[in-house]
């Protein structure tokens, strides 16, 4: 119904087209499957040509950038985004002295706290995305481990405690590739997809390899640390 309502096929926009319009469809799976190619193009020409890359969204759209410019294959843009020093953004803030979250996008307001949560909650993507740890069942008894590599990025280390104990992930690049260390554990599994043109080219040490899903070689890990080579 909100579909049906509020999608404009003409446009590929919901309501006004602004980025939080497209980001929210598209996280919270609103958006019809055979609409969400032509969303997400339309949301990445938005950021490049309406706003020149800069953000336009507020706590709930913030709280979804990354992780939707992630799962539609944009990381590099996202970070490109929460980096850049100009109004607005977090990196204007730091450029402003900031060493606290602001409320506001703005240096002043008429409600303007400069120790607020209120853009921290693309935080979250660093986890689910970056780092690729996400739960597949409730209490994290299995875990999913598809870290995404921007480009601009040399490394990530992660990690989240559940009830199980640490979830860990740390990629690194080096000379030869890719190195991923994952951390599972006890009384969980993991099912692990990580980025590499076919199996051959990963370097496993312990965890089973169950098949392809598009460029990523999947395998399935109980609880330990382990290491893959990525070539």
């Amino acid at each position: 119904a909100y579909h049906e309502k509020r999608y404009n096929t003409e446009t590929a926009t919901y309501g006004d087209g602004s980025q939080t319009t497209a980001i929210l469809p598209l996280a919270l799976d609103v958006a019809l499957h055979d609409t969400r190619e032509a969303l997400a193009r339309r949301l990445v020409a938005t950021i490049r040509d309406t706003n020149k890359g800069q953000l336009d969204t507020g706590i709930f759209g913030t709280r979804y950038l990354l992780e939707v410019l992630c799962d539609i294959g944009e990381s590099d843009l996202g970070l490109d985004m929460l980096t850049q020093p100009e109004y607005p953004g977090f990196g204007f803030q730091i450029a402003n002295g900031a060493t606290t979250l602001w409320e506001q996008w703005s240096v002043k307001g008429g409600m303007n706290s400069h120790n607020h949560a209120m853009f921290a909650g693309v935080g979250a993507a660093f986890f689910t995305r970056l780092a690729g740890i996400t739960a597949l069942r409730p209490g994290f008894d299995e875990i999913g481990i598809r870290p995404v590599m921007p480009k601009r990025l040399a490394f990530v280390k992660a990690a989240v405690e559940t009830v199980k104990g640490q979830v860990a992930v740390h990629w690194r690049r080096g000379a030869d590739g890719l190195v991923v260390e994952v951390t599972v554990p006890v009384n969980a599994t993991a099912r692990i997809a990580l980025p590499a043109p076919d199996a051959k080219a990963v370097t496993p040490r312990g965890p089973r390899f169950v098949g392809m899903e598009h460029d990523r070689a999947v395998y399935l890990a109980g609880s330990g640390t382990y290491e893959f080579r990525i070539r």
